[in-house]
């Protein structure tokens, strides 16, 4: 019952996603329609409330009780079903923490061979039986179309997937302190922090997915936006 659960929000999150790439592409020529935007926005907003909201700070009680209302949504997400539950009846390690944490960072390597070969169809397709005409809304060959596809998909799907992936890395350096010198990790209290287990995970997948994930691919964005700032207008540039 759990796994067709999952598969149903799965779907549902996978439809989701579809309308947010549709809406780039079809919008690219119409800088006034504010649709695909405003759902980023959204999006934007919900992923750092809950990102700020998972950090062990001292806020204040004001923050505190804002938090509270806006993680309420999430909280009926966790009682319909259980992505811990599932991982848990099907990997042999113990530990959730762990398991979650080399999916989410190899999440996007994933993502993108995932896309290489539905663009790969989607050309295919569009060039033997003419389908998927909302493509025709850029300009260029059908190869051109298809790269413009491909990088707004794989931007968009990382927006959704970034705020995750830093939370669930951050969140291995998150360790409550005890009385006895020792200290746990917050998300999960049964885990040691800095025992060897620990220490490998957090100094081979954690810091490195921080780096990686949470320094340099928005740097590189930073980069490409700057490089295209007499094209932030093209419809090319929208679409992405």
């Amino acid at each position: 019952l759990n796994i067709i659960r999952i598969s149903a929000v799965g779907l549902f999150m996978l439809l989701i996603v579809v309308i947010m790439i549709r809406s780039s592409l079809l919008n690219a020529k119409k800088p006034k329609s504010l649709i695909s935007v405003y759902m980023r926005i959204l999006a934007n907003y919900l992923q750092l409330v809950t990102l700020a909201s998972s950090f062990d700070f001292k806020w204040s009680a004001e923050f505190e009780s804002f938090f509270r209302g806006q993680e309420t949504i999430g909280a009926y997400g966790n009682q319909v079903f259980s992505f811990d539950c599932f991982i848990k009846a099907n990997t042999r390690n113990p530990h959730v923490v762990y398991t979650k944490l080399l999916m989410i960072n190899l999440s996007p390597i994933l993502v993108f061979v995932l896309l290489s070969i539905i663009w790969g169809l989607v050309h295919i397709l569009k060039q033997r039986l003419g389908m998927f005409r909302g493509l025709d809304s850029i300009d260029g060959s059908l190869a051109h179309q298809v790269k413009v596809g491909f990088i707004a998909s794989l931007v968009i799907i990382f927006f959704l997937l970034h705020p995750v992936m830093i939370r669930h890395n951050f969140s291995m350096l998150n360790c409550r302190p005890l009385g006895d010198g020792s200290s746990y990790l917050t998300h999960d209290t049964s885990i040691q922090c800095w025992d060897f287990e620990h220490s490998i995970y957090t100094l081979t997948v954690a810091v490195p997915g921080i780096v990686l994930w949470g320094v340099t691919a928005p740097l590189l964005a930073l980069f490409y936006l700057r490089k295209s700032g007499k094209r932030l207008l093209e419809a090319d540039t929208i679409a992405k």
